[in-house]
């Protein structure tokens, strides 16, 4: 069975990020962690509240097939955290990332966009980050570029869902 680890903010995760590709994830059958940088309840901008499986120091990313950044306004505080940085760098080189919203900036704080198309959501803070980090950027509501699939924010939360199964499917 596939397994998904979803890195969430303490604070101001998009909620529909998460449990909309959560649940068709799930749906195909595809184990999914939810994890943050302590375990303490995350709080999304909509107002869910989540209490994180793992915090993000403790997963092991040999247990994991792919490493999925949920965006909202809260996320790119992720990028302060070496461990978040340090798993995406992992992921990027030897498994399967995703990122929706501004989800990619964190992997752009990563460096390792440079060369990769990338969709996001696209605003004065976000853009340039991308940029020069050397993603691609595209119109698309979602984007796969070998093993990295970006989506552009809440309204294609569906859409990011079953291409996270998809990219696990090859």
């Amino acid at each position: 069975m596939a397994k998904i680890l979803f890195v969430i903010a303490q604070q101001d995760f998009r909620d529909e990020e998460l449990f909309e590709p959560k649940k068709i994830c799930e749906g195909a059958g595809i184990e999914c962690t939810v994890a943050s940088i302590t375990t303490n309840e995350a709080v999304g901008k909509l107002g869910a509240t989540v209490t994180p499986d793992i915090a993000v120091k403790d997963a092991r990313p040999e247990d994991y097939d792919m490493l999925a950044i949920v965006g909202g306004p809260g996320s790119p505080t992720l990028a302060e955290y070496p461990e978040v940085l340090n798993l995406v760098q992992f992921f990027s080189k030897n498994k399967k990332l995703a990122a929706i919203c501004y989800g990619p900036t964190v992997l752009a704080r990563a460096s390792v966009l440079n060369g990769k198309k990338v969709t996001f959501f696209k605003d004065k803070f976000s853009d340039p980050i991308i940029r020069q980090a050397g993603g691609i950027v595209t119109d698309q509501s979602v984007v796969t570029d070998g093993n990295l699939t970006t989506a552009c924010g809440p309204q294609c939360a569906t859409a990011f869902g079953r291409a996270l199964v998809d990219l696990l499917s090859n």
